[in-house]
Order: structure tokens, then sequence, then C-alpha cells
């Protein structure tokens, strides 16, 4: 059998270690600089804190401005109509018939009719039609409509039905 001298081995196989640990050493810096790389600074984050804070601020001041305007149009509609005129030929009373039954699923109603004649055409009929004008809030108690101003609900509001 023959043998191996030893020494020369264990330099090899230290030799080897070494030269391992060396690559894994720079593998695991690497990985470190790639890591701290794509982690933003605590600057950066407090940057991006504070866009995205200015953004929601502005965009509920919108919001709150918005939903402010809208409440005024709707409390505006509330007692008001809208109008419409339809003309129709009258030749066919069951079409006509129909038409006024859509227009009225519409909510439109016929508050006046009349004819309009005109030369070498069919007759026709004018339809007068009106309608409540859409308002969403006309449906809230006044209570409830006081909850919707700041402050609304604890200064001047009546009381409720019921309430003393």
């Amino acid at each position: 059998m023959r043998s191996i001298p030893i020494l020369p081995l264990l330099v090899f196989v230290l030799l080897g270690a070494v030269s391992a640990a060396a690559e894994v050493e720079s593998d695991s810096t690497s990985l470190l600089e790639q890591a701290a790389q794509s982690v933003p600074s605590t600057t950066e984050t407090w940057s991006q804190i504070q866009r995205l804070y200015e953004k929601a601020r502005n965009e509920s001041a919108t919001a709150t401005q918005n939903a402010y305007e809208w409440t005024r149009e709707d409390l505006g509609r509330i007692g008001t109509w809208e109008y419409r005129i339809h003309s129709a030929t009258t030749d066919d009373l069951a079409f006509l018939e129909l038409e006024l039954n859509r227009l009225g699923a519409e909510r439109w109603e016929c508050f006046h009719a009349e004819p309009s004649a005109q030369e070498g055409q069919a007759p026709k009929m004018l339809f007068f039609l009106k309608r409540p004008a859409r308002s969403f809030l006309k449906h809230l108690p006044l209570p409830s409509l006081w909850n919707l101003f700041p402050g609304g609900e604890t200064e001047g509001a009546p009381p409720s039905p019921g309430q003393d």
C-alpha cells in the first residue's frame, strides 16, 4: 500500500477550505450590498410617507368639496320639475300607447296634449310632460339632513319625531 504524505494533503484541504470561505464571504457581501440597495433609506421612506399623506389629504379635500357641491345641487332640486315635449304621429294608436307607457315608466306625466298640423305631413300630437326633479335627499327626514353638516347633530337640529 502506498502512503500519501499527510502534510501536502492537509495543505491542499486547508487551501480549498480557505478559498471556499472567501467565496462564501464574497457572496454574502454581495448579497448584503444588494439587500442594502433594494431597501430604501429612512429618508426615502419618510419622503414617500409624506407624499402619500399629502396625496390622501388633497383627495380628501376634493371629495369633501364634491360632496358639498352635490348636496347643494340635490337640495336645490327638491320641489322643482323637469319638463319635456314629445311629438308622436297619431297613425298607430297602439304604438302611441306603448310610447306613453314607456315615458310613464320613466316617471314622466303628461299634463297637456295638442295637435300639431303641418302641411303635407302625417298628423302629429305634441305631448307636454313633467316629472319631479330627482332628489335623493328629499326622502330623508329633516333631522337626518342636519347630520350632513358638521356639528349639525348637536347644534340647532330639531328633535326627531318621538323625542322631547
